[in-house]
């Protein structure tokens, strides 16, 4: 059976020091149906002198102001005819075989629309790897980033029914577009690792990591507010500290038709309240955190509770130091790295 055509974007804006690197990734692959293009930001970097390097490998590309990341992914995978795609965005790489592994995994699953695997952080040491969660379902890929993006790729049919990326969103757009896909289509984890996500200061990650959890509330409460999930926006509004993200919330969730969808609403909230209270933890919103930690510990039960990664870490901090303390120790610890 010949190869599936698998479609990589790359959106990339003044990032050369990486390009390079991620374009050999996707190029040195030697999968006979690829289809790689690059759209980039009007980069002034050198950026499009690496790209014309390469251009001949090239499905397509172009250099040219766009409004942000969100759009640029949008751009190619309008212009993307493959059957499998994903993006890889230009300070990543992907792993040797890794376009191989992941062709042959869909071949074997036809009626699975995402397939998703691991991605190596710090790729000089190579010290961990993230696989997302050991139990991974629906209320999972609802609820927030479930698995790693640079590992996950899809089937371009799925856009045609639910939509594509969300412009609004520069942060949580991939969310936003798996959350849909999981109402529609089945997901599959491997044990494989695709790819290398590099950490480094001036990635999103690192520089803005607060910014994902408020733009992952916005994308959480337009899917429960379409889907008409109306115990999970009970509880959100007698939480109060979510008031001001449901004033606000825009809900240009996709629509498009679901059928049959049956949600355990409190396992869903409790997934999202722990992306939440660990975001906020992170962005030093500790009042809130200890509002939202004291729902969880009044409604659901110790031993499910344990089961989330990150809350019996904030529930001792916020048990055992007073709240000014915490704030104090941020901003010595902020200063220690700006030093």
């Amino acid at each position: 059976m010949p190869a599936s055509k698998i479609s990589i974007i790359t959106p990339s804006f003044n990032q050369s020091k990486y390009l390079e690197q991620t374009i050999l990734s996707v190029l040195n692959q030697n999968y006979p149906e690829l289809e790689y293009i690059i759209i980039d930001g009007g980069s002034t970097d050198g950026s499009v002198e690496i790209i014309k390097k390469y251009e001949k490998h090239l499905t397509y590309w172009v250099s040219e102001k766009d409004k942000g990341q969100s759009e640029a992914i949008n751009k190619g995978l309008k212009k993307a005819s493959g059957e499998i795609v994903t993006w890889l965005n230009s300070d990543d790489k992907f792993l040797e075989s890794a376009l191989f592994k992941i062709a042959g995994h869909f071949l074997h699953s036809p009626d699975v629309g995402l397939i998703y695997g691991g991605v190596a952080f710090d790729e000089e040491k190579n010290s961990e790897t993230n696989f997302g969660y050991d139990n991974p379902c629906l209320e999972r890929y609802m609820a927030g980033m479930a698995f790693p993006q640079p590992a996950a790729f899809f089937r371009r049919s799925l856009l045609e029914k639910t939509g594509y990326l969300n412009e609004k969103y520069h942060y949580g757009m991939d969310y936003d577009l798996f959350s849909r896909f999981a109402l529609i289509t089945q997901f599959k984890k491997t044990n494989d690792i695709f790819s290398y996500y590099r950490i480094h200061p001036t990635s999103k990650s690192v520089k803005n990591y607060y910014l994902f959890i408020e733009e992952w509330i916005d994308v959480f409460l337009s899917l429960s507010e379409n889907l008409q999930l109306k115990k999970t926006i009970s509880a959100l509004k007698n939480l109060k500290v979510f008031d001001n993200y449901l004033r606000k919330t825009t809900v240009l969730y996709t629509k498009f038709s679901v059928q049959n969808i049956q949600v355990d609403e409190d396992k869903l909230l409790l997934y999202f309240l722990s992306y939440v209270i660990r975001g906020w933890y992170a962005a030093g919103k500790f009042e809130e955190c200890k509002i939202v930690l004291n729902y969880i510990q009044k409604n659901y039960s110790p031993s499910l509770i344990a089961q989330e990664e990150g809350i019996s870490y904030i529930e001792k901090r916020l048990g055992y130091l007073p709240i000014h303390i915490l704030k104090l120790w941020r901003k010595i610890k902020r200063g220690i790295k700006q030093f």
